[in-house]
């Protein structure tokens, strides 16, 4: 495999695994782990823009010292001449280049393993669409194959418990279950179970792929250590975490006992590679007079805001017509792209004079099917079916807008229970409850805020 040419030789480098670099095949010294660092979060941009500040945030946090934009750009410099030998003092080069107020990595897909798994990622969704599954699969089982352990490994525990770096191992993950749901689909688990197998040992915990790995051994004839990656894994659930497994995992081992593993992956899902829910309706008004709310919603996916590590949930509460449903909507199409495993809308019905406001056992049972999970395996009572929502969406970046509410009580069981989603509620009640036990973002809209803005228009 052969990188792209420049002046500077063929360059390739990882970052699927430990942070490395060839060039014209021979493996470089990235120097120290902070120089390391700065080039691999280039790498997982790989072809975008990085700004000084987002290199400074990934290395040292939300509190850099005076001196960081100084060491960045001293690490910037030791790249540019180490990627480029002979490169003149304060040269740009060809290689790694300012854009406006940070620096781009050049770099074909060829050059990194990140760009070549998303590439097979995608030629995999071809060719399901195509009618190819076990060519998907195939592609796939490369893709996954590119990893070599953890993202970034070599570098800071620290550093690589960054959002940037924990959002390569989520497309990671979501690979693995498209492969192995598709592989179980189709009858061909055999060919990923390998990719699976690497993929469960690096993620112990993860139940949904536990559950995959247990069925694709059962479906291969292995039924004996389908059963034990059950119960090691409900183990490790309890020493590590002090919980019990949750319905997918339960759902594949009684899947397992009965025999019942081709009809469809962990929890009979028939979802298919083409892609996550996107179910945002299309925008019909502009955002006049709300910009300063559209500010506040869109600060809750903002990755230094106060309490990062909780669930960030939206609340836009005011009377009738005053814009409620318009400005949530604005909210998420603009933040739509920072949640790419989805985009859910559930009209609730709290105020609908011609319907009936949805039980939150309707409303939890909506956004399961909106995930692809069919409905005869959908529990019937409303505690599990929220375990079973929260399971589904545990680990992905989903953004659910929640229109109408009618009260607390009908949102709280819609709320995923990480806090890698955004939730944003609209309701003509005041959502007190929500505020003061989920910690929400409350925004009141009144009516006679927008009047200065209709008669300028």
């Amino acid at each position: 495999m052969t990188g792209s040419s420049t002046e500077c030789g063929a360059v390739r480098f990882s970052v699927l695994g430990p942070v490395r670099a060839w060039r014209d095949g021979t493996e470089l010294d990235l120097g120290p782990p902070q120089q390391r660092a700065t080039l691999a979060v280039l790498l997982v941009r790989a072809k975008r823009p990085v700004g000084l500040a987002e290199i400074t945030t990934v290395l040292w946090g939300i509190e850099p010292p005076v001196s960081a934009a100084n060491v960045v750009h001293r690490h910037i410099g030791m790249l540019r001449r180490l990627l480029e030998p002979g490169l003149p003092n304060r040269a740009e080069g060809n290689r790694l280049v300012r854009v406006g107020g940070g620096y781009r990595l050049r770099v074909t897909t060829e050059d990194i393993d990140l760009l070549r798994f998303r590439d097979l990622r995608d030629r995999a969704r071809e060719a399901e669409r195509d009618g190819v599954p076990v060519r998907a699969v195939e592609r796939l089982d490369e893709a996954l194959a590119l990893w070599q352990g953890p993202v970034a490994a070599g570098i800071s525990a620290a550093v690589r418990g960054h959002r940037v770096f924990a959002a390569l191992e989520r497309e990671y993950l979501a690979v693995a279950r498209d492969a192995a749901d598709l592989a179980l689909r189709h009858g061909v688990s055999r060919r990923i179970l390998g990719s699976l197998e690497r993929c469960a040992a690096r993620h112990p915990l993860d139940q949904q792929i536990q559950s995959r790995l247990a069925l694709a051994l059962a479906a291969t004839g292995h039924q004996a250590e389908a059963l034990e990656t059950c119960r090691l894994a409900r183990i490790r659930l309890a020493e590590e975490r002090g919980v019990s497994s949750g319905p997918e995992l339960r759902a594949a081992h009684q899947r397992i006992l009965e025999g019942d593993v081709t009809a469809g992956p962990a929890g009979g899902g028939a979802r298919t590679l083409s892609g996550p829910p996107r179910q945002l309706p299309s925008l019909a008004t502009d955002l006049s007079g709300r910009e300063a709310e559209a500010d506040r919603l869109t600060a809750l996916a903002d990755p230094a805001r106060p309490g990062v590590r909780s669930l960030a949930v939206g609340a836009v509460t005011g009377p009738a017509g005053v814009g409620k449903t318009a400005l949530a909507l604005h909210v998420a199409h603009r933040l739509a792209p920072r949640f790419p495993d989805g985009q859910l809308h559930l009209p609730l019905r709290g105020s609908d004079p011609n319907a009936a406001p949805l039980t939150p056992l309707e409303a939890v049972g909506r956004l399961i099917r909106s995930l692809g999970f069919p409905p005869p395996r959908i529990p019937s009572d409303l505690d599990t079916r929220t375990a079973l929502l929260r399971s589904l969406l545990a680990g992905k970046r989903v953004l659910l807008l929640l229109d109408d509410a009618l009260d607390e009580e009908q949102v709280r069981p819609l709320l995923p229970g990480g806090a890698d989603c955004l939730v944003l509620v609209t309701s003509r009640h005041r959502l007190t409850g929500l505020v003061a036990g989920e910690g929400a973002c409350r925004v009141v809209l009144d009516a006679d805020a927008l009047e200065p803005a209709r008669a300028a228009q």
